[in-house]
C-alpha cells in the first residue's frame, strides 16, 4: 500500500450533475489512514451520492476520486480492491446461510479461506449463528453480516452508510468499539455516514458536513463542537438562589444572567466565572456546583445546517 501521500481517500473537485441539476458541487476532501471520519448532512444533501461515487456505483461528472493514489474512474479494479463498503442496505442471499454468503463473496477474492471467514464472523459477533439461513436473521444480524462481508478481504478503506441501522444499543456500542479499534489497530480509514449524531460524536475523529451538495465544514470533532468558545453559558447551583441572582445582576450588569431550573445561568468567559465564584463565596453564598453547558454535535450540526430551514 502506498502511504507516502499521507491520505487514504482524496476527493478532488468532485461534481455530480444529473440533467441540469448539480447534486454535488466541486467537493474536495482528504481522509487519512487510521481515522474514523463522520460524513454528516441533512436528508438530500448529497451524502449517499458522494459515497456511491467513492465506491464506483455512480460516475463522477467532473473531478476525480483517488483511493491510495489510484483513480476510481481510470483504474477502478485496483482502486476498489482497497475498499470495503456497505451502501444503504447490505445485499445478502436469504436462502443461504451467513457462512455461505461470506464464502460466496470470498470466492471473488484470492486468499480468503475458512479460517478467515470464521474469524471475521467472530469479530462481528455472529459466530453462533453463522451457519443459520440469513432469512432467519434479524435486521441487526443482517447488518453485522454485511459488515463481515465488507471487511472480509481486510480493506484499508471502509465506507459505511448507516452502519448502526437495526442494531440495539449494545450492538451499536460493539459496532462503535470495533470500528474505532479497526482504525487504531489496523490503520484503516473508516468513513461513516449516519443520522445518529450522538453516536457519531462518540465514534468519529473528524467531522465533515455537506449541505446542498457543498462541503461547508471539515474539522476535528472537538474543534467542530467547541470552535466558537469564548463566552459560554455556566450554571451556578447555590443557596438563596433568588437573592444571589438579584445581587449578581447588580454587581455584573453587563452579563446575561437568568434563573432557571434551580440554577443561576450566566453567559461569560472562564476568567469571569472564576470572579463570580469568588464574589459569591466572599458574600456568604454556598456554591455547590458550577457547570459549563457544552454544545453537542447535534447542536453544532443544526447550527451549521440551519436546522430545518
Amino acid at each position: 500500500m502506498n502511504m507516502k501521500d499521507g491520505y487514504a481517500v482524496r476527493l478532488q473537485n468532485v461534481t455530480k450533475k444529473i440533467g441540469n441539476k448539480t447534486i454535488i458541487d466541486n467537493l474536495s476532501l482528504d481522509i487519512l489512514p487510521g481515522e474514523v471520519f463522520g460524513f454528516l448532512g441533512p436528508n438530500g444533501a448529497g451524502k449517499t451520492t458522494t459515497i456511491r461515487m467513492m465506491v464506483g456505483l455512480m460516475a463522477v461528472t467532473q473531478g476525480d476520486i483517488l483511493i491510495h493514489n489510484k483513480s476510481i474512474a481510470r483504474n477502478f479494479k485496483e482502486a476498489i480492491s482497497d475498499v470495503g463498503a456497505i451502501v444503504e442496505n447490505p445485499e445478502l442471499y436469504g436462502f443461504m446461510s451467513g457462512y455461505r454468503n461470506l464464502e460466496h463473496f470470498a470466492n471473488m477474492v484470492k486468499g480468503i479461506g475458512k479460517d478467515c471467514i470464521m474469524e471475521t464472523s467472530r469479530q462481528v459477533g455472529l459466530e453462533n449463528r453463522i451457519h443459520d439461513k440469513v432469512k432467519t436473521y434479524s435486521l441487526g444480524m443482517r447488518q453485522r453480516l454485511g459488515l463481515a462481508q465488507a471487511i472480509l478481504h481486510k480493506p484499508s478503506v471502509l465506507i459505511l452508510d448507516e452502519p448502526s441501522n437495526g442494531l440495539d444499543p449494545a450492538g451499536i456500542r460493539e459496532m462503535r468499539e470495533y470500528l474505532r479499534g479497526l482504525a487504531k489497530n489496523e490503520n484503516t480509514a473508516v468513513i461513516v455516514s449516519s443520522h445518529l449524531l450522538a453516536e457519531m460524536e462518540m465514534m468519529c475523529d473528524r467531522i465533515g458536513v455537506i449541505k446542498d451538495g457543498k462541503l461547508i465544514d471539515v474539522k476535528e470533532k472537538s474543534e467542530f463542537i467547541h470552535q466558537d468558545e469564548g463566552e459560554s453559558w455556566y450554571a451556578f447551583k447555590t443557596d438563596k438562589l433568588e437573592k444571589a441572582e438579584a445581587q449578581l445582576r447588580e454587581t455584573f450588569p453587563n452579563l446575561e444572567i437568568s434563573l432557571a431550573g434551580g440554577v443561576i445561568k450566566v453567559k461569560a468567559v472562564a476568567d469571569t466565572v472564576a470572579g463570580i465564584n469568588a464574589w459569591l463565596v466572599k458574600n456568604g453564598y454556598l456554591v455547590y456546583t458550577i457547570t459549563q453547558e457544552v454544545k453537542t454535535l447535534e447542536d453544532r450540526f443544526l447550527e451549521v445546517t440551519g436546522g430545518r430551514k
